[in-house]
């Protein structure tokens, strides 16, 4: 068995922890887009008013405090060697936490509608 066969192995972590990363620096590149978006609405946008609610600012924002605590997250576990079932956990953590920041802001409106 060669160590890329091993799920526990460095070269197996580091690529995991590797294609989590770009991952998850995209959705903070998609998340500083909106952001930009939602501050230059008046000029970019022909319905500024709706723009928050479609994009979901309010619960797209928290992307600026999740990743960055799930990439040290990622990087805490690759550098003390714990567990690689602990990245699966912190992921399933952080996609728990978006559904339900996505649900505790756009559910109890009966969601939205743009007309």
């Amino acid at each position: 068995m060669t160590n890329f066969e091993r799920l526990d192995s460095i070269q197996a972590r580091y690529g995991f922890v590797v294609y989590v990363a770009v991952i998850l620096i995209c959705q903070l590149a998609f998340t500083v887009l909106n952001a930009y978006i939602i501050g230059q609405r008046q000029k970019l946008c022909f319905e500024p008013d709706k723009i928050e609610i479609v994009l979901k600012w309010k619960a797209l924002r928290w992307n600026f405090v999740l990743l960055p605590l799930t990439l040290s997250g990622l990087l805490i576990i690759n550098v003390y060697q714990l567990h690689i079932q602990f990245m699966a956990y912190l992921i399933a953590t952080y996609d728990v936490a978006s559904a339900w920041l996505d649900q505790h802001y756009f559910s109890r409106r009966g969601g939205f509608s743009v007309k």
